[in-house]
């Protein structure tokens, strides 16, 4: 795993990667976010920001993989 850093603006809801980043096109990503208010403008951010529910996607990159199996193999591995 490696991070990656750049900034952005968010258009209605969407990130758009640079094009230097085109590895993760096509992948699974972890994503923080990392914001640039004030503290004044905090509370209005915590109002008005949208709940992110991803209780409803399935991730099938993983499907097919014991993790305990995976982890054992990753720690005999080293």
């Amino acid at each position: 795993m490696h991070t990656i850093e750049f900034d952005t603006e968010i258009i209605d809801g969407v990130i758009n990667v640079p094009q230097e980043f085109t590895e993760v096109y096509n992948g699974y990503v972890k994503v923080i976010l990392v914001t640039q208010t004030s503290p004044n403008n905090s509370k209005e951010l915590t109002e008005n920001s949208k709940i992110l529910d991803f209780s409803k996607h399935q991730i099938l990159s993983f499907k097919d993989i014991n993790p305990v199996e995976f982890q054992r193999r990753i720690r005999d591995a080293k």
